[in-house]
């Protein structure tokens, strides 16, 4: 039954379109220590996601890999 559970979850959060999944997941993980074992433990595949969009925006890229612009264009 778990399995089936967790299978279903993670078909329909993969069917989502990939920046509301990944808005999704880290509201999740946000809010304990507790939901962030878990979603790593049982949906790995969606915390990386999650968590490797996170390090590339700070990077200064967008989540499709474009640097994102910091500064005014000149008119």
């Amino acid at each position: 039954m778990e399995e089936h559970l967790i299978k279903e979850i993670a078909r329909r959060y993969k069917r989502m379109p990939a920046s509301k999944r990944v808005s999704k997941v880290r509201e999740l993980i946000s809010r304990s220590p507790d939901h962030r074992k878990i979603i790593e433990r049982v949906f790995p595949q969606l915390y990386q996601e999650a968590t490797n969009s996170r390090r590339v925006s700070e990077a200064g890229l967008s989540e499709r890999g474009q640097p994102v612009e910091l500064c005014a264009k000149p008119h």
